[in-house]
């Protein structure tokens, strides 16, 4: 423990500097821009308006907007000044902060799905890792994490704003006093508690200690000027013994309590007394009234009144293992931010803070680097948003500029790389790749650092060189076009994605000079989507029916996860499409912007349900266009891996259907 609080002040200092550094050079970083990777558009919104919407989203004043990546470079990015991408710098622009960061507590959370097949009534439910709470050296690993990301969230508040913390007593007293370093002690305005539990839930009569049913909120504001509408208990929801004080009435009945006058001036009181507030007593004393019929109780800093989502029946709960319930949220945003306020979450979850701002009128920015948290938010969102909303990754064409710069690193990143894989670097390059082996196998992984393998004879013949001694081999790239997935379906071959994070993480860790941690991460394996060749109807002059229909889905992931799942092997063998948790239409796709149009999602409508695949068939309706018309679709599966498919349609396709491809991001 000593050793812990010794390391608080180098802590601090090392976020400084890193932070330092990133403000320093937000005019110079290219690495860290937001591309614009999808524009969802509400189902119901008419197609005129569809497009409409689309024509002017980067000239409108605000898109909501999830971002996909580390919150240290999705908030580098948001300070940065993009103003000719449509980005301007949102630093002082934010409202609120509400963060749900992990409490260190050691343990792995989980989201839940139950997957079935059409052609039997075999089912099965399987919980994947949401996000994993430990870290590589404890809670000063956890600290030096948390430390920079709130320097940063101070950058993006305004002038009024505030941030709210949700922590429990795993790592709750260190975090606080980071953050009265960098917002000050005199910034501190509460800690809120919230009684998530029944006193005592769990607790066993041979407990030796006491029950934990609380956690934290630790509240800080930018400035002295913090925007603050005081919540009120309405009467109806006062207790019993509450409710006895209104022990008064008047002559029509009208019930209220008094209470002394205390410190109100002469004057104060006569104004009350001409309102009918004063009451006298037989003795002469005077008190004030309270109205039952407008009486309203400030609400305090305990919050006991809101139980978490395990209580019974709850239609919010998303099977996302540490989801808050949203009239939390209600209760902090209303408060803590004006109409037209801008919120942001940082580790956002399943997306109930920007599920609350949406339904509150407030615009919104979530933000999580968790396939599962992403796909489970942006699943939420797409049924609870009435506008339109982006989704973000960082840039590819960005990161083939980031290679050049860093040139002289590229080794020391690729065996970053290589050992965050699982693999042993091979200090020599093979046929001038960067490469590391896998222990105990005979597999070879190859770094595609120039994007040397570009189409599938490159990978054969790279392939035959190793036969001799390799019988499988691993391409790691930023991307893969549709050409390279074909290739993933040859023996011997695999291809992964590799993450966002690990590269950016890794340019920060050479530009700061620290050593090199490596962890094993998890890397997207190459998934394939294919689509039956559309039918297209003419409904009249103006307007088609295109009728589109999923025909088959190959992901490694799901292969590797039989292993844990036995079940899960005659489900994905008698329908591969029963993994699929959603997927979505771009009737007109550009190339650039994928238009969220059209989407199917999985269904969970009841505890009996045995059907929980996703519809693989939708009709749309669209505008005739004379010319080349490319429909786009985009699925996501329960691991949440992506895949695309993608068929060009001319004005003479109107029998059938287009030449097709499937493409992996």
């Amino acid at each position: 423990m000593l050793n812990l609080i010794a390391a608080l002040p180098s802590i601090v200092s090392e976020s400084r500097c890193e932070v330092r550094r990133i403000l320093d050079n937000l005019d110079h970083w290219s690495d860290v821009e937001l591309t614009n990777s999808e524009y969802i558009i509400p189902t119901h919104t008419p197609y005129k308006e569809k497009r409409m919407n689309d024509a002017t989203m980067l000239s409108k004043d605000w898109t909501n907007r999830i971002i996909n990546g580390d919150n240290l470079l999705a908030m580098q990015a948001l300070l940065t000044d993009n103003s000719a991408l449509g980005q301007p710098s949102l630093r002082g622009k934010i409202d609120l902060i509400y963060i749900d960061p992990p409490f260190d507590s050691g343990v792995d959370y989980r989201s839940q799905h139950t997957i079935s097949s059409s052609t039997s009534e075999q089912s099965t439910v399987m919980t994947q890792i949401a996000y994993s709470d430990s870290w590589r050296d404890g809670t000063v690993s956890y600290l030096r994490m948390i430390c920079p990301r709130l320097m940063l969230m101070r950058e993006l508040l305004s002038e009024t704003g505030s941030i709210y913390v949700h922590i429990d007593w795993h790592v709750g007293h260190y975090v606080k006093i980071l953050l009265d370093e960098i917002f000050g002690r005199d910034q501190f305005r509460n800690e809120l508690v919230w009684q998530r539990d029944a006193v005592g839930k769990g607790a066993k009569k041979g407990s030796k200690q006491w029950s934990r049913e609380l956690e934290s909120i630790y509240v800080y504001s930018k400035s002295d000027k913090m925007y603050f509408q005081q919540p009120f208990r309405p009467a109806d929801q006062l207790t019993y013994t509450q409710l006895k004080e209104f022990r008064y009435a008047e002559e029509d009945g009208r019930k209220f309590k008094i209470v002394t006058l205390g410190d109100y001036s002469l004057q104060s009181i006569e104004q009350m007394r001409s309102n009918n507030l004063i009451y006298t007593t037989s003795s002469g004393k005077q008190y004030k009234k309270y109205y039952l019929d407008e009486f309203q109780l400030a609400i305090g800093s305990l919050w006991n009144d809101i139980p978490n989502l395990s209580h019974g029946r709850n239609n919010e709960r998303l099977h996302f293992e540490t989801q808050k319930p949203e009239k939390l949220l209600e209760r902090i945003i209303a408060a803590s931010t004006p109409s037209d306020g801008l919120v942001a979450d940082f580790f956002s979850g399943s997306g109930t803070t920007a599920a609350v701002a949406e339904k509150l009128g407030r615009r919104w920015i979530s933000s999580d680097l968790g396939k599962s948290a992403i796909m489970t938010s942006r699943k939420r969102l797409h049924q609870t948003c009435s506008k339109p909303f982006l989704f973000q990754i960082m840039s590819k064409r960005e990161r083939e500029q980031v290679i050049e710069v860093i040139s002289d690193e590229t080794k020391q990143h690729a065996f970053y790389i290589l050992q965050s894989f699982g693999a042993e670097p091979i200090i020599e390059p093979l046929d001038g790749y960067f490469a590391g082996s896998m222990s105990n196998t005979n597999t070879i992984v190859f770094v595609d650092y120039n994007n040397k393998l570009n189409n599938r004879l490159s990978i054969e013949q790279l392939k035959m060189k190793c036969a001799k001694r390799y019988n499988k081999i691993i391409v790691l790239r930023w991307a893969f076009d549709h050409k390279l997935i074909e290739s993933g379906q040859y023996e011997g071959i695999e291809l992964y994605i590799i993450p966002e994070q690990l590269r950016y993480f890794s340019i920060h860790l050479i530009h700061a000079q620290k050593p090199l941690k490596t962890v094993k991460i998890n890397f997207s394996p190459v998934a394939i989507l294919t689509v039956c060749s559309p039918i297209i109807e003419v409904y009249d002059d103006q307007w088609l029916h295109i009728h589109l229909q999923l025909e088959h889905y190959h992901s490694l992931a799901a292969h590797y996860s039989i292993a844990a799942y036995p079940e899960l092997h005659n489900i994905i063998k008698q329908d591969p499409l029963a993994l699929i948790e959603y997927w979505s239409v771009d009737s007109d796709y550009d190339g650039q912007l994928f238009r969220n149009e059209w989407r199917q999602h999985r269904q969970y409508a009841h505890k009996k349900q045995t059907d929980h695949r996703v519809a693989t068939k939708l009709k749309i309706t669209v505008p005739r266009k004379y010319g080349q018309r490319t429909i786009c679709v985009k699925a996501y599966d329960i691991f949440g891996y992506e895949s695309e498919w993608s068929t060009t349609l001319t004005d003479s396709d109107i029998a059938q259907g287009g030449d097709d491809h499937s493409k992996n991001i």
